[in-house]
């Protein structure tokens, strides 16, 4: 990928998950290819608690995809370098377009049986992008367990009074 550089320059970096092979941990590499012919290029490797270990609010999740749709970071370590989320999304045109275009959209989708709702953004100049997504079916127990207990309260009133 091309970053830009403080002098507005761009210079070919790349950013890569991946699992530790021998503490099987989750990792990102940032590496650089040496500007000189036949020398190796540099990198680090670090584990990005901010996309690694995230503590989200109970039903939303978050992935971080390429221009492809693989999936380098997501909320589900399970899933990191595993899936192509617009593959497990059913290929959703709303996904594509905005892959496509650039352009932040809200869309609905199926993922793993589950209906959510999100969000994808383009991640500032790099081609990766955010999605953000909210699982539609915690939604629906929260709001059916809302009513069972005004239910169960108005009944408590009424054979009260």
């Amino acid at each position: 990928m091309d970053i830009k550089t403080d002098t507005g320059e761009f210079e070919q970096m790349y950013l890569q998950s991946l699992i530790s092979k021998t503490s099987f941990a989750h990792e990102t590499v940032i590496s650089k290819k040496s500007d000189q012919k036949g020398q190796a290029g540099i990198g680090i490797t670090t584990e990005l608690h901010s996309v690694m270990n995230t503590i989200l609010p109970n039903g939303y999740e978050f992935a971080i995809i390429d221009e492809d749709g693989n999936t380098l970071f997501h909320s589900n370590k399970q899933r990191i370098l595993k899936e192509n989320f617009t593959n497990e999304t059913g290929g959703e045109k709303e996904i594509q377009s905005t892959l496509f275009s650039r352009i932040g959209g809200e869309f609905n989708f199926k993922y793993y049986g589950n209906r959510y709702m999100g969000f994808i953004s383009p991640v500032n100049t790099l081609p990766l992008y955010l999605v953000t997504f909210y699982n539609k079916t915690h939604l629906n127990e929260q709001i059916e367990g809302v009513i069972s207990l005004t239910v169960l309260f108005l009944g408590i009133l009424f054979l009260s009074g």
